[in-house]
């Protein structure tokens, strides 16, 4: 069985994301299994220190990744796909 996971920085702070995971849930139990992983969001300092914050949560991204993962990343600046 397929095996998915979806890795958040910080909680999820807007209920239609969590609706949507608890949707899809439903949808692939037949076929896969889901579970949330949270890894602790960096406090948030001044604008020289942003790189700081991204290197530190990408670290910790990268670790709950399994070498053999097939990995899709969300970003607000990527491209917007259909189905």
């Amino acid at each position: 069985m397929i095996h998915i996971r979806f890795v958040t920085v910080g909680k999820i702070k807007t209920s239609w994301i969590s609706e949507g995971i608890d949707h899809f849930d439903k949808l692939l139990s037949r076929y896969a299994t889901l579970s949330e992983i949270t890894v602790k969001e960096e406090k948030q300092a001044g604008d020289d220190k942003k790189e700081q914050v991204i290197k530190a949560e990408s670290e910790r991204l990268l670790a709950t990744i399994k070498p053999d993962s097939v990995t899709v990343v969300l970003d607000e600046r990527g491209n917007v796909m259909t189905s």
